[in-house]
């Protein structure tokens, strides 16, 4: 120190901390408990196929039907095979056709998000599912 300084520490009016004589447990971090997003995005991808599946299929149906009734009950004779060949009565029926193969689409892909969103459940996966290849077929199993 130059000459002629002078250094002065004031006295501590408190005590001084005691430091800890034990050493801090570590705790073990907790499994996430969330689950994923998937099985909900698959699960609003299905329902939403499975409703305009069902759409399709409820207004092709009545259109068919309200068709036969026009074409064919008013005009009696009037349904041979060319008449119900048209467009009048295919449409209709092949827009039906078409929602039921959408509905059931959707209806499949709701019930696999389900499954999905069963066997991806909160916490560390304790759910095991299975498929081995064998020279004579296949083997399977699940754990739960």
């Amino acid at each position: 120190m130059p000459p002629g300084v002078e250094v002065v520490v004031p006295a501590l009016n408190e005590p001084p901390l005691a430091l800890p004589t034990e050493k801090p447990v570590a705790t073990q971090k907790a499994a996430p408990t969330s689950r994923s997003i998937g099985p909900y995005v698959l699960g609003g991808v299905g329902l939403a196929t499975l409703g305009v599946g069902l759409f399709l299929f409820a207004t092709g149906n009545s259109d068919y039907h309200q068709a036969v009734k026009t074409h064919c009950l008013t005009q009696p004779g009037a349904c041979t095979e060319t008449e119900a060949a048209s467009s009048d009565l295919r449409d209709p029926l092949a827009r039906a056709r078409t929602g039921t193969i959408v509905a059931v689409l959707g209806g499949t892909v709701f019930v696999g998000a389900g499954v999905w969103f069963a066997l991806d459940g909160p916490g560390p996966a304790t759910t095991r599912l299975w498929i081995a290849p064998t020279l004579g077929g296949a083997r399977f199993g699940a754990a739960f």
